[in-house]
């Protein structure tokens, strides 16, 4: 048996993925209480962090690809309406923010029955790629742009 079999994440979906994340060599952290499993990654936009836990209580796994871990009282007003721009554009996962501390992460959800490897890194991989897109949009809007104007300079870089 080795430390992920005997981890928090026995019993749960999260081994089988966290057995995947390690093999494709994904640098990991479990969480000593909680089914958790945290991890970085290094995008176009600089490092970033994901956490992927399981929610008993709902019955599924949620995946965290985090923006900011905190963001100034002042810029908050404005990634909220940022926030809400680009989640009415997006098909799959939303940006949600904190608004107590300013933490903004974007989050998907997979239900615990579909929650295999070949499913969750997938969507580990995505939930990264829109971190990395959106993470220097976010940063202009915390640093004083606006959010149309963010969102104008992001589409003329994809373009």
């Amino acid at each position: 048996m080795n430390d992920l079999d005997s981890s928090s994440l026995h019993g749960t979906p999260m081994l089988a993925v966290a057995h995947q994340l390690a093999e494709d060599g994904w640098p990991l952290g479990v969480d000593a209480e909680a089914p958790a499993v945290h991890t970085r990654f290094e995008g176009n936009s600089g490092p970033h962090r994901a956490v992927l836990t399981f929610d008993s209580e709902v019955e599924r796994v949620l995946l965290y690809g985090v923006v900011f871990d905190t963001s100034e009282t002042a810029s908050r007003a404005r990634l909220q309406e940022l926030v809400t721009r680009i989640n009415y554009g997006l098909a799959v996962g939303v940006f949600e923010m904190d608004l107590d501390d300013g933490e903004v992460r974007y989050r998907l959800s997979i239900p615990a029955e579909h929650a295999l490897p070949d499913i969750v890194v997938p969507a580990l991989i995505d939930s990264c790629a829109a971190v990395d897109t959106y993470a220097p949009t976010f940063a202009a809007v915390a640093q004083g742009q606006t959010a149309t104007a963010a969102l104008a300079d992001l589409r003329e870089s994809l373009s």
